[in-house]
């Protein structure tokens, strides 16, 4: 390249310009304007501006599969819908090769719905992937639409008609939006519902950082099981109800600040973290800090007059107890898990019935970082057949010590829906151990007598069903 091509190049030669080339688009389209596609060179090939991590993950998503059977929807409309979700800060270009497209991504940011649902996919490989998903199964359904609107202008015979039909393609566009946010609102919330019941999401990891490809394993599973998924939903009434009652606890020593920490309470914010929401500039990020547990917090240290042993809950895995009462009992422990999480505390879930052998079903969560295969192994785990007390009263305490290092104040919870014969002598020896170990025993049965365990346990609680709305659920999420 020499001097004169370089200004030829620049338009420093002299020259005139070359008359730009009109934009082409398909007969019968319009821009996002609802005006002719301008003449001012040719439309970019993306409704949003992306870089070029954006334009290689709507490749992989198409390669993944995630929009197989969506005619209409190839790489680059799954690159634009993609960062529409995940991108911080989305810009839309001015045209694009595909005005409908654009009209549509449009469309979609300017409702209140989906602002609101970029609090939960902005930066989250996972949910913004099935906010896209949901995005561009409604753009397909939209492009056929339009095909069979296009055919029905060519056909009309009047201006009326031809108005009828464009009103139509109005009607449509604001309908696929409509259902385009809702689906994603909706699958996105399971999302941090599972989540947040199996212990992990934003905050969930190392460093306060959650692996998506184990998020998204995860998910996965849970949508293929009906017990889990439906264990899931319950869960998430259970653990709101538990952050209820743990908020209305009095904590000795709250107000003794030792030091800063990297959280997500709200209330414990420091000045500079809310100072940053107030400013529009940062708003995103901070609230991005927040969801993920590494905003600045204040740091309170409580005194406790002795140590806090583990919470452990036993439940029965009868035949009785299968379909619904099980699903409401291990949504139940998922929230007690949830609670000793929250306090620091050890958790054991453990499995019984008179068919297990010589080692119960069950799944120990340290407060750090659960195990999730092993407790969605355990979710699902059912033995059937009867109820036997071998298991709470005599296999739990045996296996006591693998249950967390801290000694103290532990609880345990037995949910049954049978009355158990206790022998004597193991009644005798599970009331010693408790003692010992400062363990309180509480019981919940389901529309049954408990039995022998009434006369070991600190406290007994008859309910008609395994509910969220019962006071005795209640009272132990309270612990």
């Amino acid at each position: 390249m020499n001097t004169s091509d370089l200004l030829s190049m620049l338009d420093l030669g002299g020259k005139d310009k070359p008359t730009p080339t009109p934009a082409v688009s398909r007969p019968g389209a319009k821009d996002a304007g609802g005006g002719a596609t301008p003449a001012r060179g040719p439309a970019p090939t993306h409704a949003v501006q992306l870089d070029a991590w954006d334009v290689e993950r709507g490749v992989e998503l198409c390669m993944a599969g995630h929009f197989k059977g969506m005619p209409g929807v190839a790489a680059d409309t799954a690159a634009d819908l993609h960062p529409a979700a995940y991108s911080i800060d989305p810009k839309l270009n001015d045209r694009c090769v595909e005005p409908r497209r654009l009209e549509f991504v449009r469309n979609l940011m300017d409702t209140p719905e989906y602002k609101s649902l970029r609090q939960s996919t902005t930066m989250n490989l996972v949910a913004s992937e099935l906010a896209a998903v949901q995005f561009a199964k409604q753009y397909s359904e939209l492009s056929e639409k339009d095909e069979k609107r296009r055919h029905a202008l060519r056909n009309a015979a009047t201006q009326k008609q031809r108005d009828k039909v464009e009103a139509q393609g109005d009607r449509d566009m604001i309908k696929a939006v409509g259902k385009a946010l809702q689906a994603a609102t909706a699958d996105v919330d399971e999302l941090e519902e599972v989540a947040a019941g199996l212990g992990i999401g934003a905050g969930g990891g190392e460093g306060g950082q959650a692996d998506a490809g184990r998020i998204a394993k995860l998910f996965k599973r849970v949508r293929g099981s009906v017990d889990l998924k439906r264990i899931c939903e319950l869960a998430g009434r259970y653990r709101r109800l538990a952050q209820a009652k743990q908020r209305q606890k009095q904590i000795h020593g709250y107000d003794d600040m030792v030091g800063v920490e990297l959280d997500g309470d709200v209330g414990r914010l420091l000045p500079t973290e809310l100072a940053a929401l107030a400013d529009p500039d940062l708003e995103l990020d901070a609230l991005r800090r927040i969801a993920e547990r590494q905003a600045f917090c204040r740091q309170f240290q409580g005194v406790e007059d002795t140590g806090r042993g583990p919470i452990v809950v036993v439940v029965d895995e009868s035949g009785s107890m299968a379909g619904e009462p099980l699903c409401q009992a291990k949504a139940f422990a998922l929230a007690m898990a949830w609670i000793a999480k929250h306090q620091g505390r050890w958790c054991a879930l453990v499995s019984f019935s008179d068919m297990e052998g010589d080692t119960p079903a069950h799944v120990t969560l340290p407060p750090a970082r659960w195990d999730e295969v092993k407790l969605c192994e355990w979710l699902t785990h059912n033995y059937a057949g009867g109820t036997s007390a071998t298991v709470p009263l005599d296999r739990v305490p045996a296996m006591w010590a693998g249950f967390g290092e801290a000694k103290g104040k532990a609880d345990m919870i037995v949910i049954t829906d049978g009355g158990i014969y206790v022998a004597e002598e193991l009644a005798r020896q599970f009331t010693a151990w408790k003692a010992a170990e400062k363990v309180r025993l509480i019981t919940l049965a389901i529309g049954c007598n408990p039995g022998g365990l009434g006369p070991v346990s600190d406290e007994v609680h008859v309910v008609d069903g395994m509910t969220v709305e019962d006071d005795a659920v209640g009272r132990c999420l309270s612990l």
